[in-house]
């Protein structure tokens, strides 16, 4: 780059938010204002309505005014309560056509999406009957393995088989559990259940008796070896004192023949007249005979010592004799019950299968009832409204019934895409609903006589006005969302195509996912990918895979003191920064996520970024999203709690397209989606938050750049941080 690149600092503007951010706080501004101008005549009509609301609340309130300053004072404007009456009521009528214009939006965004659930049952009807086929005949292969496996594990009665035909029986018993909840509950499908359920019972007792033989068995092994140990142990001890006999034994003899050797000494000095010379030898005599006695007597002991441990050996074994006999019988008795058990399961499987053949030759002789995506109440739709409060609370009853209605046709779509239930697929998405604010219903029929209540009436008609749009805006949202869905549709975009788009958005996060070898890597040519596809324009270069490296190059690390900004422009005037911080940032949590159950479920910022929401988040609390402004690289989001999930929401600002290394580091788990493409999946374990926990190479579009940040907060402490290089010159 022949220009240096610089970071330029957020300005804030007024109200305390960066300027131009994100459009949704100049939308607020406008909303409210189109609040006010919905009617072509209600603004005028409003504004000469206010100033004589404001004069009324001005002279008629008594509040707050010295009495000695006021008596010689003449109000110009003096209004009855009557004539106050007649004026608000005036202005609930205009009001009231205001919200219906709005209510008559919603309305018909409601039938559109009627439309669009007619238009896409038929394809999901087909599908739900195919799904019911294909899964009733993955579990009749299933059921005939598992019978199968169960035939040979009683055939062979060996452990190992027995483990096998338990693990088909689980797989068996999955997919004829999935058939049946594709199915309709017909009698033939009834029947199957039935059969299936009774299978189940079966399979569950002969498990149980199974674990009791093998139990049995293996107390019978146990004693056997225990037995076995302890017998050699003391046979061994035996065998030990044997040979301690056998060396004194030995001794013994010894010693006979020093006393026969001393004995003949004696007997040759008998007529000797040598009388010490005798005597010497009579002494040698006595001591060998000593010793020889205590050496008898030495073995003698060991003699009985050695016979008692042989009889000890003996008892020990007509005692384990008798005891593995009775483990043997008792082994013997469970192994028979298990056996009959696994044949009483393996005859209850037989049923089950023959009742899931009858279901699936039911099934392709004439057309099951396939699942329906649920229809709405449209009477209740077009009921009719008295006043500005009934006209309000159905505005809220519409938007509840337009975000079910979203719910409903994304599940069916997910359904088709994932080849899943209807009802698994709804449970895995999460509805924006935001929580609308509760009029004053009382205050807004009754009639208004002073000026204390004419100011708070104003106050309770401007927050259904500014409600209400924002209904109309977040319906008008979810319906272009379902609206680029159906364009797709129609250019081509079947369930195949879709479900190989799901697939390659699978491999794109499997791409992104931080690891061994992807702690540093380029995502631009997928970036580039993505925007030429959803832009319609040929991509300027093939490919768009993922490039990975060891480890960061030495002159991306990412430094420790990081300039803090949001805009990037080459300006030949300012000197470049090296690295930029994202300061500015709206942020909203905390989303459940107790034992992190949550950890991948999608909540509503990930379907509609819309900062003027609020939703009901962890412990029924109400969350929105708020501004702040980080004063260091780590951004701590407002309210952080332990086991929480936290969105959030800032935009980038370049002033040509570029490519840029990106420093990522969260604590905990995060997701980083840069222009709606995902960028950056952390590795899910607790961790501390670091600077360069890990780099992507990035593609910034000229202008305006999305960025929406997710990070699940396990416990204690959390943070996040998006740091760019901003001198590509450096780094190539």
């Amino acid at each position: 780059m022949s220009e240096s690149t610089s970071a330029s600092p957020t300005t804030p503007s007024s109200d305390g938010a960066p300027e131009g951010l994100h459009p949704a706080a100049q939308r607020r501004r406008r909303r409210r204002a189109a609040a006010l101008a919905e009617v072509p005549w209600f603004g005028m009509s409003l504004l000469v309505h206010s100033i004589a609301l404001v004069a009324l609340v001005a002279w008629a309130n008594p509040f707050d005014k010295d009495p000695e300053q006021e008596k010689d004072k003449q109000p110009d404007i003096v209004l009855s309560g009557d004539r106050m009456t007649e004026l608000v009521e005036q202005v609930r009528e205009i009001q009231q056509k205001a919200l219906k214009t709005r209510l008559g939006d919603l309305q018909a965004i409601e039938y559109e999406m009627e439309q669009m659930r007619q238009a896409l049952n038929e394809e999901y009807t087909k599908f739900s009957e195919q799904q019911q086929s294909e899964a009733l005949e993955r579990a009749v292969a299933a059921q005939e393995q598992a019978l199968a496996a169960q035939q040979q594990a009683i055939d062979k009665q060996a452990a190992q088989d027995q483990t096998a035909a338990r693990e088909q029986q689980i797989k068996a018993q999955a997919a004829m559990d999935e058939a049946l909840t594709r199915m309709s509950v017909s009698p033939v499908g009834a029947a199957a259940m039935a059969a299936q359920e009774l299978a189940k019972e079966a399979q569950t007792e002969a498990d149980a008796k199974l674990d009791v033989a093998r139990s049995a068995s293996g107390a019978l092994s146990k004693v056997e070896r225990d037995t076995e140990r302890d017998i050699k142990r003391r046979e061994g001890d035996r065998n030990k004192r044997a040979k301690d006999l056998a060396k004194e034994e030995k001794r013994a003899e010894d010693l006979a023949k020093k006393v026969a050797e001393q004995e003949s000494k004696q007997d040759k000095l008998a007529d000797s007249d040598d009388k010490k010379a005798r005597e010497r030898v009579a002494k040698d005599v006595k001591k060998a005979k000593d010793e020889a006695a205590k050496q008898d007597k030495k073995v003698k002991s060991i003699k009985a010592d050695v016979a008692k441990r042989q009889k000890d050996v003996d008892a020990k074994r007509a005692a384990a004799g008798k005891a593995i006999a009775e483990r043997s019988e008792a082994a013997k008795a469970a192994a028979k019950q298990a056996d009959k058990a696994q044949r009483e399961a393996k005859a209850r499987q037989e049923q089950a299968l023959a009742k899931a053949k009858q279901a699936a030759e039911a099934a392709s002789e004439q057309v099951v009832q396939a699942e329906d995506i649920r229809a709405p109440d449209m009477e209740q739709a077009f009921a009719s409204a008295e006043d500005l409060v009934d006209v309000y609370q159905q505005s809220k009853a519409a938007e509840d019934r337009i975000t079910e209605r979203y719910r409903d046709l994304r599940a069916a779509e997910l359904a088709m895409i994932r080849d899943i239930p209807f009802e698994q697929a709804a449970a895995s998405i999460e509805v924006p609903k935001p929580e609308r604010a509760e009029l004053d219903a009382t205050l807004l029929r009754k009639d208004v006589r002073n000026g204390a209540e004419a100011k708070a009436h104003e106050k309770q008609m401007e927050t259904a006005l500014v409600e209400s749009a924002a209904m109309v805006n977040l319906a008008t949202e979810l319906l272009a969302l379902l609206q680029e869905q159906q364009l797709s549709q129609q250019q081509g975009a079947t369930v195949q195509v879709m479900r190989e788009a799901a697939a390659a958005q699978d491999a794109v996060e499997q791409q992104v996912k931080e690891g061994k070898d992807t702690k540093s890597a380029d995502v631009t040519e997928m970036m580039k990918q993505a925007a030429a596809k959803e832009s319609g324009k040929p991509a300027e270069s093939g490919g768009g895979k993922l490039v990975s490296y060891q480890v960061p190059h030495e002159e991306i690390t990412v430094k420790d003191n990081p300039t803090p900004g949001r805009v990037i422009t080459t300006r030949p005037d300012v000197p470049g920064a090296e690295w930029m911080y994202v300061d500015s940032w709206y942020t909203i949590g905390p989303f459940p996520n107790e034992g992190r159950r949550n950890i991948d479920t999608r909540f509503p910022p990930e379907s509609v970024v819309d900062l003027d929401a609020t939703y009901v988040g962890k412990g029924g609390k109400e969350i929105s999203w708020h501004f702040q402004q980080a004063t260091g690289p780590c951004v701590v989001p407002r309210d952080d709690e332990s086991w929480a999930v936290y969105y959030a929401h800032t935009e980038v600002w370049v002033d040509r397209d570029i490519d840029l290394w990106l420093a990522v580091g969260s604590d905990d788990k995060s997701h980083i989606w840069v222009n709606g493409q995902l960028v950056w999946v952390s590795e899910p374990h607790h961790k501390p938050w670091r600077i360069g926990e890990g780099y992507r190479k990035i593609h910034l579009q000229k202008g305006r750049n999305r960025v929406l940040y997710r990070v699940e907060n396990g416990q204690y402490g959390m943070g996040f941080s998006f740091i760019l290089h901003v001198d590509p010159e450096k780094v190539g």
